[in-house]
């Protein structure tokens, strides 16, 4: 008897210390899952408010994008400003001051200046005129086949005894095979352009006052022209100092100075040409042309450059 009551405390011990064992392995299991709970919860909630700021965040972006396209809008309107490669710039300020022909090219090829420079096309040996694609800002022309835009006699004229001063800032697309841009004063002796003749040569930006027989940008040649990629040119003239220079994505390239016996550019017939220089055609893209009757600074065109990049 003695024996099986010792057997039954075994079995009765060891059954206790089972159900101590499983009840401890239950609470374990329960505390995991409260745990588990509660981060699901706490993922839940930092999901949902990620999600609140986001919307919060495109809804601020979208509504600071929506307040700029009606202060743009504004601008346009208004008559104080003139939009410039897509900034605006107050008609008084040191960028504005001096604008004499604004060319857009988002659809034609209008004087947006106000100052009535419009061009007109020349079709060449092309049956069409110059071909409007998408641009640096909005739409550009691909001048091809000889066709090209011109304005015979605009309100400006920088010709002289001695010549005036001037500015022309543009953005080139140039392509292998590429020619010849931007003219005043005929086709031949004041222009901008990149010159390369043929894939073998290499390409180069030239802004020159031909009665000085007078290159600028030459020295330069390797570094600042580059082919199938938008880059903006800008050529200053100043006659105080008789100083002519060529900035590249708003860095200066090349500068010279004219002799005296280059002055004397009244000879030269009062025409601007857009996609024909020295009688040899753009083959390439252009957009954004920009004349002023002065000489803009190094300061001036590295702002604009910088700011092309604002908006």
């Amino acid at each position: 008897m003695k024996g099986l009551l010792e057997e039954f405390f075994k079995w009765k011990s060891a059954s206790v210390g089972m159900f101590l064992n499983n009840s401890r392995a239950q609470g374990a299991i329960e505390y995991l899952l409260i745990i588990g709970a509660a981060i699901l919860v706490v993922a839940i909630v930092i999901i949902a408010i990620t999600s609140v700021l986001s919307q919060g965040q495109n809804q601020t972006s979208s509504g600071a994008e929506s307040a700029n396209e009606s202060i743009d809008q504004l601008k346009e309107t208004s008559g104080a400003y003139y939009r410039i490669n897509n900034y605006y710039y107050l008609k008084s300020s040191l960028i504005g001051a001096g604008v004499v022909g604004i060319y857009h090219f988002d659809g034609d090829a209008k004087d947006s200046s106000g100052n009535g420079n419009d061009l007109v096309c020349n079709l060449g040996s092309s049956v069409d005129c110059p071909v409007l694609l998408s641009g640096k800002f909005g739409n550009g022309y691909k001048f091809e086949n000889k066709s090209y835009f011109y304005k015979n006699n605009p309100s400006w004229d920088f010709r002289g005894n001695p010549t005036k001063d001037y500015s022309l800032s543009a953005w080139f697309y140039g392509t292998c095979q590429d020619y010849d841009g931007i003219s005043f004063g005929g086709t031949t002796n004041m222009r901008m352009d990149v010159c390369n003749r043929d894939c073998g040569d290499i390409p180069r930006w030239i802004f020159q006052l031909r009665a000085a027989e007078t290159l600028a940008g030459n020295q330069t040649a390797v570094e600042t022209c580059k082919l199938n990629l938008w880059q903006h040119v800008v050529g200053t003239y100043s006659a105080s100092d008789r100083n002519i220079s060529i900035y590249v994505d708003g860095k200066l390239t090349g500068s010279a100075i004219i002799p005296l016996t280059g002055l004397n550019t009244s000879s030269f017939s009062n025409i601007f040409s857009v996609g024909n220089a020295q009688e040899i055609f753009k083959n390439g893209l252009i957009d954004e042309v920009v004349v002023w009757d002065k000489a803009l600074s190094a300061e001036d065109v590295n702002l604009l450059y910088a700011n092309s990049f604002s908006n």
